[in-house]
């Protein structure tokens, strides 16, 4: 997985360019032609015009996974299936399939872009606390 080389401008636009339609580090460097994953990590590190660009480009796939999150939710192509008599039924294994695959990519995605399309709590207090202290000890 991957060849140890020189950083270049092109190998850098070719990662990020991927990873901004929704390729993980992983499957890029599966690429016989890529660097490995370490290596890269190390560019990141020291360039910082290429960790910028990068960036960037986690931003942009973020945006890509959510869009496929709609993709997978409006599709039901084979959400029913005809059964001989002509009766209609659920299809649950695609629509069980499409909601795990569903819910992986908020699961990724919150952790992705936690500000964007992360869980919202609400840490706000807007009444009072009232404290009341019963018992034989109460006057301490």
């Amino acid at each position: 997985m991957g060849t140890p080389q020189e950083f270049t401008e092109d190998t850098a636009r070719e990662i990020c360019l991927r990873t901004m339609k929704g390729e993980s580090m992983r499957a890029i460097c599966r690429d016989d032609f890529m660097p490995p994953r370490w290596q890269i990590y190390e560019w990141l590190a020291a360039n910082k015009t290429f960790s910028d660009q990068y960036a960037r480009a986690c931003e942009i796939r973020a945006d890509v996974v959510f869009d496929d999150i709609i993709e997978i939710a409006d599709d039901n192509q084979s959400d029913v299936i005809v059964n001989p008599d002509g009766t209609e039924r659920t299809n649950s294994d695609v629509v069980q399939r499409a909601k795990l695959r569903i819910d992986t990519r908020k699961w990724a995605l919150a952790r992705m872009q936690p500000k964007k399309y992360g869980e919202k709590i609400d840490l706000n207090h807007g009444g009072g606390l009232t404290v009341t202290i019963e018992g034989d000890d109460a006057a301490l």
